[in-house]
């Protein structure tokens, strides 16, 4: 009888400190603020809704269930290992565009009876692509120019003495590349194809919305002037616009 009493206290001890852990990752994720939590283990102090497993992963294809939650967790059993805990969970969160899937562990151990983070790994695993690019403003901050490729004079330009500006409208992705380049002022004598030709090659440090990279319609303009010592063609692209 007195072991039975003794093995039902260790579980319920057990439980607590499960419970407990939980409590602790989620002060370092998502602290005082309201969560969705999927599976048998749930936090105690935290402002936390359960939800099914399935619910959980139908949130990657209708973020509105999110409500007014912050994020959604499926937290896996608490283990040992080595003197810490180890705790693995999945997280969905409403970014731009949709909602993001992850996985992350978190390690803890005792000290002074409280929780303390020893390591912490966090890895995407599904981001949404947004339905359109974004304009800069507000927000939503412009992307910066990393490498570029300066476009070549043509022969016939050269040849006519042709100096002026092209304007392109571009999709800068959150990979700072540049896609679905549009000429919207042009150049005669192939001017134009050149700065887009060029422009292609640039890399950038993407644009961001609250932090977020995110792909950001962007006008470029390219200047070609002519050097008036030897007639020679100079190129001088003006900043983006």
């Amino acid at each position: 009888m007195r072991s039975a009493a003794a093995v039902l206290l260790l579980l319920l001890s057990a439980s607590v400190v499960r419970a407990n852990v939980i409590d602790a990752a989620l002060d370092v994720l998502y602290p005082l603020q309201r969560v969705l939590v999927a599976g048998s283990v749930l936090p105690e102090k935290h402002e936390a809704m359960r939800i099914t497993p399935a619910e959980f992963e139908s949130l990657l294809l209708d973020p509105d269930n999110l409500g007014f939650a912050k994020a959604a967790f499926r937290f896996e059993k608490p283990r040992r290992d080595d003197g810490h805990t180890v705790v693995n969970y999945r997280l969905m969160k409403r970014i731009v565009g949709g909602v993001e899937s992850g996985a992350g562990v978190m390690t803890f151990r005792i000290e002074k009876k409280r929780w303390r983070l020893v390591k912490q790994t966090y890895e995407t695993l599904i981001r949404p692509r947004q339905e359109a690019p974004f304009r800069v403003g507000g927000d939503v901050k412009a992307p910066a120019v990393i490498n570029r490729v300066e476009p070549t004079y043509t022969a016939e330009a050269l040849a006519s003495r042709i100096s002026g500006i092209v304007i392109l409208e571009a999709i800068i992705d959150r990979t700072g590349h540049v896609s679905n380049v549009e000429v919207l002022k042009p150049l005669p004598f192939g001017l134009d194809q050149a700065a887009v030709d060029a422009v292609r090659k640039w890399t950038f440090r993407p644009g961001t919305l609250n932090g977020w990279p995110v792909d950001v319609l962007f006008n470029l303009t390219i200047n070609f002037e002519l050097s008036q010592k030897n007639g020679d063609a100079g190129i001088a692209p003006a900043p983006p616009q």
